[in-house]
């Protein structure tokens, strides 16, 4: 009989948690809030797992695995979309009133569909690289450390990318750059409270796991 290891199946949930996060944030980014007089959008709270998983599988598994669980991640993301829109294109039975909320919420402008996909490919590649190289050079030691520098390092371009791709021309330059500080400053801190809280210990208990 066919048996799946605990650490395989640890893989499939960071598959799934990070497939989960990025269609979740390309709906839930819609809404704005505001931290602190700072306005963000809410799907700040929900990237960072993505980096989370990351960081786990890079660790654990390496900088191939990681590189692939990112590219299942984008491909699920974007068949979502492609989801969405064939949903808000075919007609509705003549009782259905919400069209109009439909694509209000589920439409995707492309501008910034392509700015967070890509964003978020390249931007989890480089968090888990970094995070592959300080291992690498590092073996066991400073895993907090690696784990913060990558989310730093993989934030800021996520960052980069998705605010100059999705707004430029759109928002003056002091705002494009005040969304991109404030981005990777609270994306990086949210992660480190969760590091501090779970992260470590998650990889700690996953690594102890036998592959078999």
């Amino acid at each position: 009989m066919n048996t799946i290891s605990k650490r395989q199946l640890v893989l499939l949930a960071c598959m799934a948690v990070s497939a989960g996060c990025i269609i979740v944030s390309n709906i839930v980014t819609n809404k704005q809030t505001e931290l602190c007089g700072i306005a963000l959008t809410c799907a700040t709270f929900v990237i960072p797992f993505t980096y989370i998983a990351s960081d786990l599988v890079a660790e654990v598994w390496g900088f191939r695995v990681a590189r692939f669980v990112s590219l299942m991640t984008f491909a699920v993301g974007f068949m979502a979309v492609l989801v969405f829109s064939a949903t808000i294109a075919v007609p509705g039975i003549e009782s259905f009133s919400m069209q109009p909320a439909f694509e209000q919420l589920l439409g995707a402008v492309p501008r910034t569909m392509a700015a967070s996909f890509a964003s978020f490919v390249i931007g989890s590649l480089v968090n888990a690289w970094v995070m592959q190289r300080m291992h690498e050079r590092d073996g066991e030691r400073r895993l907090g450390m690696r784990c913060v520098l990558s989310t730093v390092a993989g934030e800021s371009i996520d960052m980069g990318i998705f605010t100059i791709a999705a707004f430029w021309g759109v928002l003056p330059a002091p705002v494009l750059v005040e969304t991109f500080i404030s981005g990777v400053v609270l994306k990086s801190l949210w992660e480190t409270i969760v590091y501090a809280l779970a992260t470590r210990h998650i990889i700690t208990a996953v690594k102890a796991m036998p592959d078999e």
